[in-house]
């Protein structure tokens, strides 16, 4: 009994030990993202079995100026891929199905059912088209209830972009059929059995389908972006538009309990589970991409859908978590490289937090010479003015940003994960900008407009 005893204090003193260490380097690292790139909503890190970090930042709501708190609920987009991977896991545990089925077997039909396995949309190597990929396809679809038949219908004549099971080709039709699998089985909605198969079992009481008609005061408002001059509101998609793909909603708190339960064998065996986490090609498990992170192997995805954005990642190791959910669809940094430099602010014990790179003053009367409309390509522009002592950018059908000077014709700006460079021609004023984008590695440039005579 007095090992026990000890064993219990040692692993809690571990904890506080933990915590004490990295709550103050998480805090910095966060409240970097926070002040350089308007990071705007939840962050939970979680450790050996214990929370030891979430905190909430920014607005629910921006227009109304709501604050963002531990039970803001969010839809998730792909992680939902996630739960449909564990019901088809469950099946195949039950033999209820086997994962070389052909989809004809329970789909008789859909064209081409005889060519595709319950394998292949689980690991997205069918080859099926992506509707979501459809031309003009957010401005026809993203608002309209959209059912069942009227969904196959976008996708199941297109041809197959090859042959099944030699490629990875991500496909939001993939686990759409799979949803109608499970239903094909049970014999009742998808939305039912991943309330009875998951959400019950686990406790996630705040997670559900149908964000849209959601009445809930913790409800998130869904942005396109964060904008320097004013937040850019979009709606959300329609649930039945993703299905089983993407229309789930839930909380950071409800999705660590779906973390834990993975650990716990309450939903799969240790067997069956491991297979949702071995990866198959181009990284992709089920449900899952595996990575890997200070050394360890990491199963993570993005949630990303209309007006949202986060990631999750999960090293079984040594039971880390993390879990980011914005709302915001298109963050000035990038969700998943956040996520990524936590996990090294807790597995590196000489992880420095990133500093932001000083303003420097510019006066107004230097800064009008960048003013102007550059255009990159035949058609993107991109127009700088000086707004008081402000200079501004603006991008047609884009967000707005404020430039702020760091250096000789460089500026930085929150709402961009890019510093902006100008080029001075003969004349005095810019001829070129140049916008070194950090996350893709690349650089855009964009001409000065020259008015006309």
């Amino acid at each position: 009994m007095k090992k026990l005893l000890l064993l219990l204090t040692l692993s809690l003193g571990f904890v506080s030990c933990l915590q004490a260490q990295d709550i103050p380097k998480l805090d910095s690292l966060m409240n970097y993202y926070v002040d350089e790139y308007n990071f705007n909503g939840v962050a939970l890190v979680a450790q050996h079995g214990k929370v030891i970090y979430e905190q909430t930042f920014g607005y629910r709501d921006m227009n109304t100026k709501k604050q963002m708190t531990e039970k803001t609920i969010f839809p998730i987009g792909t992680l939902t891929t996630q739960f449909t991977a564990e019901i088809i896991l469950q099946y195949a545990a039950e033999h209820k199905l086997n994962l070389d089925d052909k989809l004809k077997k329970y789909l008789p039909n859909y064209p081409k059912g005889d060519s595709l396995t319950i394998n292949n949309l689980l690991t997205n190597t069918s080859g099926v088209f992506d509707y979501m990929m459809m031309a003009n396809f957010t401005n026809k679809f993203d608002t309209i209830h959209i059912p069942k038949d009227s969904l196959l219908k976008l996708f199941q004549k297109r041809p197959l972009a090859g042959e099944p099971g030699k490629k990875f080709r991500y496909s939001t039709a993939n686990y759409v059929l799979l949803g109608y699998v499970i239903e094909a089985i049970a014999n009742k909605s998808y939305y039912e059995v991943v309330r009875e198969r998951i959400f019950k079992p686990v406790g996630m009481t705040h997670s559900g389908f149908d964000f849209r008609a959601l009445r809930d005061t913790n409800k998130a408002a869904p942005y396109k972006y964060f904008d320097d001059v004013a937040p850019l509101k979009q709606e959300a998609y329609d649930s039945t538009l993703l299905f089983a793909a993407g229309a789930a909603y839930s909380t950071a708190a409800d999705l660590y309990l779906w973390d834990k339960a993975l650990y716990s064998g309450k939903l799969l065996s240790k067997e069956w589970q491991q297979k949702t986490f071995t990866a198959h090609m181009n990284k992709y498990a089920m449900g899952w991409v595996i990575d890997t992170i200070a050394g360890k192997t990491a199963a993570g995805l993005a949630a990303v859908t209309q007006g949202f954005s986060g990631y999750y990642y999960h090293i079984p190791e040594d039971s880390t978590c993390v879990i980011l959910l914005q709302n915001i669809k298109f963050p000035a940094y990038d969700d998943k490289s956040e996520a990524a430099s936590i996990v090294s602010c807790l597995e590196d014990k000489d992880y420095k937090v990133p500093q932001p790179v000083p303003a420097i003053t510019v006066s107004a009367d230097k800064l009008h010479k960048y003013e102007g409309i550059y255009v990159f390509g035949s058609a993107t522009e991109l127009t700088i003015s000086l707004s008081g002592s402000v200079l501004r950018g603006h991008a047609k059908d884009g967000v707005d940003y404020d430039l702020i000077p760091i250096g000789k014709d460089l500026f930085k700006t929150k709402s961009l994960h890019a510093t902006l460079e100008f080029v001075i021609g003969p004349d005095g004023t810019a001829s070129k900008i140049l916008i070194h984008e950090v996350l893709h590695e690349r650089t855009m440039t964009g001409t000065r407009k020259q008015p006309k005579k």
